[in-house]
């Protein structure tokens, strides 16, 4: 390939310089050689003409034979235009946005961001989200012999005019994307939907994250942690939840507290 390159380049360089001529060889190799025939009347000032890049060939008038260091200077430019390209192929090729290992985040923790995002509210402050208002207050470790839950007041208003199916209430543990259940026996029934032009009010006993009551393990609450009320309308979760944060010593009690006895 790269005696091709060179001899096509040295046929176009032979023939820009010589004008018209007979035949043109532009390899050493005879086994390369390819002849372009030029009219028969070349002139004599042609045919007597020398260049600088190689001696006439004494048997075709009006040519040169390309010399070793011709060939040698063009197989040298080929050998450094190739390698250029190559190097700008492979500098070029890198994709710079692609993520490193070092970089990549774990999904749980991501995903236990999103669910701490809404609108933030502070403890005993009301939130208010497309006509619907929250509150949440009174946060107190409370349980029974199958384990402990914290115990909070909420109250909500449906302000809109479209009606509630029901709530979402639970707790957000930090790197934890699973929202916590609630007891029964919460006294704001979650699931009894809410009209519009409406408000209802109660305590609701929350679990910790991955507490099914069943005797099982329960898994430690990481602060900071956070309440997180949702609405669902027509089986959608509302776009924007309402999150209260929780008081530390609260956590830390709920963490404390015994495993289930039953």
């Amino acid at each position: 390939m790269f005696v091709f390159v060179a001899c096509r380049r040295l046929v176009l360089l032979t023939a820009k310089t010589t004008g018209p001529c007979r035949t043109i060889y532009a390899c050493d190799d005879p086994g390369d050689r390819r002849a372009t025939n030029g009219p028969q009347d070349t002139p004599a000032a042609n045919r007597n003409q020398q260049t600088s890049a190689g001696p006439l060939d004494p048997n075709i008038p009006g040519t040169r034979t390309a010399t070793v260091a011709d060939v040698t200077r063009q197989r040298h430019l080929t050998g450094f235009i190739l390698m250029g390209a190559l190097a700008f192929a492979a500098c070029g090729g890198s994709d710079d946005s692609t993520t490193s290992n070092t970089e990549l985040r774990s999904a749980e923790e991501v995903r236990s961001e999103e669910a701490a995002d809404g609108a933030q509210g502070e403890l005993g402050s009301e939130v208010e989200v497309d006509g619907r208002a929250v509150s949440v207050s009174d946060p107190v470790l409370s349980g029974d012999d199958g384990g402990p839950w914290i115990e909070v007041q909420v109250r909500y208003e449906n302000r809109g005019g479209t009606d509630i199916d029901w709530f979402e209430v639970g707790i957000v543990c930090t790197g934890n994307d699973e929202v916590g259940g609630y007891q029964a026996g919460s006294t704001l029934d979650l699931i009894a939907g809410l009209p519009a032009g409406t408000f209802d009010e109660g305590t609701v006993n929350l679990l910790a994250p991955g507490d099914g009551r069943f005797g099982e393990e329960r898994p430690e609450c990481t602060k900071p942690a956070l309440v997180r009320v949702s609405a669902y309308i027509g089986g959608i979760e509302s776009d924007e939840p309402s999150v209260f944060p929780l008081p530390a010593d609260v956590i830390d009690q709920l963490n404390a507290a015994p495993q289930a006895t039953s």
